[in-house]
């Protein structure tokens, strides 16, 4: 244990103290031992310091900093140096700010595309996603500013993020959600934050397995571990788990019990040391580090420019539309072109210094070009709009339609109802396509929509979220003075209904059943040979390549050798691009028929030509073996394809691996080769019976219990009319404001339990037991008082 000494001074009220935050966003110093506070702040595309005087999450206003693209976008360029440049900057910004540390990057697996906070996490993919988060933390942490790796783990979903319980198999555990943040975890960030959710009926925050013995004992983590903010459920417990911090601080919510459980021997004191002195060992590491860094708000804009420009993904090109052609008459067409939705809503919305628009885009690219709104933001439209745009695209040479997600689809705190675009754009789109067939449409939003009208377009450039310079991007893509280069880091089905778990995602009630196991995004989609809109890894360019040469190993490699294997890849076009070289891995056993093992994006310029070296993923070789309880070495012949996505792979090659056959077993007959998982199934995976998730009923609340389960009582109803008055009278925000939505949202999923947490104490803790027995039907028993703990 580090600072062995220094936490033989302290008393037992200190230690515990020290593990709790002193507010929302800093620690609590321990002045006479010269142990500093450090100040935390959201992230992960931009710095969302809170202004003072604002609310206390500062969620409605913060500092002004810069907005880069959010993840969903930045994993699209598969540039992790790129992501590391990104994380720099933010790091900069941070330090000058005196900030030690910025909760990012966000690395779970887009299991669903409706997640509502789908737009801050990188892939479907854990290779992808390990490795540009691995870039972003050791990019900010140049800058000696703390990454914070979150959120640890299987948080796949927003609504009932705080009590759902997320059911998963250990194969697909260990095989889909847990290794980003194994491969994250190489960079040693300076905390990792736990979820809000249980893992298979342990709230993450209690949780010895993962926390103790997988994080730290297994792979080695020496960081600390904080909750996410309100994820801790029991003080005593997650001192046990090794987890460290308590944030926000909770205005000692659980210090009493915490000392009470060493006193009487529940809780060894050794385990609250361990947990102080990490948190004293991150505060005295990152204050060591404090310095002002100059940055330039401009540099940063155009870096963000960049970003967007190397990562936004074009979808589909017919005719060479574009680039679009100079001189041309250009209609604009939709509300999105001049307010730009270039960031998602929740703890990650940035206060951003400057936002350039399309329209600003199309001014500076000095296009010729009238702009029409189409329809309102608020997603409705009229006649009159609408035939104002159809009479103006009449006579342009080409349309270009903004279209997307706007603010109230997607946020933290709830999950989109589903995956199409906004009526009143699908309409925009049909009546423009019958009076001028040359329509790009350029979308926006952090997540896949339905394209129903995709046959009536001649063109699709999908920016994703881009950032503050979103705008002058697009532009530049546009008019090819940038050329697009960015691959899908997600599938994009052709409607949500042909997903695996499109029957069951988000419609249980606490129990978030991952039945699809290992059969996630393209995986199963490739399984199930699956027609889908766009797969995995797909993107154009305006120019082209021609990818030949294939070479695989020689001979048996054993698991765990360093292997590579080298492509030739040639610009066959007539413009400069870059284009990503992906290698997949057919494994010798029941399962997806190919995973992503390697990629290598490559920059080459008209005629030339590169041998690229795409290094292969270790752990591709090894198999999680639920009977062994861990991964064990998978001898046999692999298959190896290359190409630019999952479904176009025009190489292949053998290579062999030494070591034992894949074991059999009738729970992989059964689930792994059908691939698709019944209840009974699943069943099996897990090991037990699934008890029926009904939901609590009158009698039955208790204080794990949210607003939202109980609707029907009048306490419920009170207290959300009542929150919805005060947010709209303290933050002065409109009741169909995404922000207003989204903190709404978070107090009915929340239970009621977490009030005093979160409110730090402003809710008495004698409250909730009044809440619960209303609720329950025993207003007598309504007033009793629990014994107050200090």
């Amino acid at each position: 244990m580090k600072h062995k000494k220094l936490i033989a001074q302290m008393t037992l009220r200190e230690k515990i103290r020290l593990c709790s935050g002193a507010d929302y966003w800093k620690t609590k110093p321990v002045g006479r031992l010269g142990i500093p506070s450090f100040t935390m702040s959201d992230g992960p595309h931009g710095l969302r310091k809170q202004k003072k005087g604002q609310d206390s999450l500062g969620i409605m206003l913060s500092e002004e900093a810069t907005c880069f693209p959010p993840a969903c976008l930045t994993a699209c360029s598969f540039d992790p140096e790129l992501v590391g440049e990104m994380a720099e900057a933010i790091g900069r910004e941070a330090a000058s700010s005196d900030v030690q540390m910025v909760l990012g990057p966000g690395i779970n697996i887009k299991r669903d595309p409706l997640c509502g906070r789908n737009f801050e996490y990188f892939s479907e993919d854990p290779l992808l996603s390990g490795e540009m988060g691995k870039a972003w933390i050791t990019g900010i942490h140049k800058t000696g500013v703390g990454a914070c790796l979150k959120h640890f783990a299987c948080n796949n979903q927003e609504d009932m993020r705080m009590n759902s319980d997320s059911m998963v198999d250990a194969r697909a555990l260990h095989e889909i959600y847990l290794p980003s943040f194994k491969n994250a975890i190489q960079a040693g960030p300076a905390a990792v934050m736990c979820a809000y959710n249980r893992l298979n009926g342990i709230y993450m925050s209690d949780n010895k397995e993962m926390v103790q013995s997988l994080l730290r004992d297994q792979w080695g983590y020496q960081g600390m571990v904080v909750t996410d903010w309100g994820a801790m459920n029991d003080r005593v417990m997650a001192f046990r788990a090794g987890v460290d911090l308590e944030m926000p601080g909770s205005g000692g919510f659980f210090d009493g019990e915490a000392r009470r459980s060493v006193h009487s021997g529940k809780l060894n004191v050794h385990e609250v040391d361990a947990c102080a002195a990490r948190v004293a060992d991150t505060a005295l590491t990152l204050c060591a580090k404090k310095r002002a860094l100059a940055y330039n708000i401009d540099t940063h804009h155009m870096l963000a420019k960049k970003i967007a420009e190397n990562a936004a993904v074009l979808l589909k090109n017919e005719g060479g539309i574009l680039p679009l052609r100079p001189g041309a008459k250009i209609a604009v067409v939709g509300s999105l072109a001049k307010h730009l939705r270039f960031q998602g809503a929740g703890s990650s919305h940035i206060n951003a210094h400057r936002v350039s628009d399309m329209l600003d885009g199309m001014d500076a690219a000095g296009a010729d070009y009238t702009f029409y709104k189409g329809y309102y933001l608020n997603n409705s439209t009229n006649e009159e709009l609408l035939a104002e745009a159809e009479e103006g695209c009449r006579s342009s040479d080409v349309v270009v339609i903004a279209a997307g997600l706007t603010e109230g689809f997607e946020a933290e705190g709830f999950d989109r109802r589903n995956m199409l675009l906004p009526g009143a754009q699908n309409k925009l789109i049909e009546r423009i396509a019958g009076v001028n067939p040359n329509i790009v449409v350029v979308l926006f939003g952090g997540s896949p929509v339905e394209m129903h009208w995709i046959g009536h377009v001649k063109a699709v450039l999908n920016m994703y979220l881009p950032g503050q310079a979103g705008g002058l991007a697009a532009a530049a893509l546009l008019f090819g003075d940038a050329n697009p280069s960015g691959k899908l880091a997600e599938t994009y089905p052709l409607r949500y209904t042909d997903g695996v778990n499109a029957g069951y995602y988000g419609r249980t009630y606490r129990q978030a059943q991952y039945r699809e196991s290992v059969f996630v995004g393209y995986r199963y989609y490739d399984k199930m040979e699956k027609p889908v809109l766009f797969p995995f890894g797909f993107g154009l360019s305006y120019t082209s390549f021609h990818c030949f040469g294939l070479r695989v190993p020689e001979g048996e490699i054993s698991p765990g050798d360093a292997a590579a294997v080298t492509v030739s890849i040639r610009n066959t076009g007539q413009v400069a691009g870059a284009e990503v070289v992906q290698v997949y891995i057919s494994k010798p056993v029941h399962g997806p028929v190919r995973e992503l093992a390697g990629f290598k994006k490559i920059y080459l310029a008209p005629g030339e030509q590169k041998e690229v070296v795409v290094p292969l993923n270790p752990e591709a070789f090894y198999t999680y073996s639920p009977a062994a309880g861990g991964f064990a070495p998978l001898g046999g012949k692999y298959t190896v394809f290359a190409g630019n996505s999952s479904r176009d792979l025009p190489l292949s090659g053998v290579l062999r691996v030494r070591g034992p056959a894949a074991p059999k077993s009738a729970v992989d007959m059964d689930v792994y080769i059908k691939g698709e998982l019944t209840q009974d199934a699943f069943s099996l995976l897990l090991g037990r019976r699934i008890a029926a998730d009904a939901c609590e009923k009158r009698g039955c609340f208790t204080r794990q219990n949210s607003l939202l389960e109980m609707k029907h009582s009048w306490i419920s109803k009170l207290i959300v009319r009542v929150a919805r008055a005060l947010l709209r009278r303290i933050n002065q925000m409109h009741h169909e404001h995404p922000l207003f939505n989204m903190m709404m949202d978070v107090l009915v999923n929340m239970p009621v339990g977490r009030f005093p947490l979160m409110t730090r104490k402003r809710v008495p803790r004698w409250v909730v037991p009044v809440i619960v027995n209303i609720a329950n039907g025993r207003f007598f028993l309504a007033g009793e008082k629990k014994p107050r703990i200090s």
